[in-house]
C-alpha cells in the first residue's frame, strides 16, 4: 500500500465529514455580511 493510498483513506472520510461543516460556516458568514452591508 502506498503513502498516497493511506492519506487517501485518511482524506475521503474527514472531507466528507468537513464539507457541510464548512458550509454551514460559509452560509453563516454570508449571511453575517449581508446584514452588514444590506
Amino acid at each position: 500500500m502506498s503513502a498516497w493510498g493511506i492519506a487517501w483513506i485518511f482524506a475521503f472520510p474527514s472531507v466528507l465529514i468537513c464539507a457541510p461543516v464548512a458550509q454551514k460556516l460559509v452560509d453563516i458568514v454570508f449571511k453575517k455580511v449581508e446584514k452588514v452591508y444590506l
